[in-house]
């Protein structure tokens, strides 16, 4: 008896452990959403610019989105996601001291 708690903790926490990493990435995307909203609000960032970030926002929902749908995000999807992540922050930096030439 006493066994079979700690067995089923253990397999309850492994079921939620896909959705637990999934929300890290969700928490990333919607503080650079509120960064590149708050950027475009004080005039650091362009509207062209707002137009580019937000569409590589949409980019990266969808990718996480698409990783979630069969219940399994693999190594694969986990680093799509986060190399999108970490091109969106580094393109948002260079953006917010508009050094980008057209």
């Amino acid at each position: 008896m006493k066994l079979k708690f700690p067995l089923l903790l253990g397999a309850i926490l492994l079921l939620n452990l896909p959705v637990v990493r999934a929300q890290k990435y969700i928490s990333v995307q919607r503080g650079q959403l509120q960064t590149i909203k708050k950027a475009h609000r004080n005039g650091r960032v362009t509207g062209n610019e707002y137009r580019k970030l937000m569409n590589e926002q949409d980019v990266i929902r969808r990718t996480i989105e698409k990783a979630q749908y069969d219940g399994v995000v693999t190594a694969k999807e986990r680093n799509a996601i986060a190399g999108k992540q970490d091109r969106a922050a580094r393109r948002l930096r260079r953006y917010r001291t508009n050094n980008e030439r057209y």
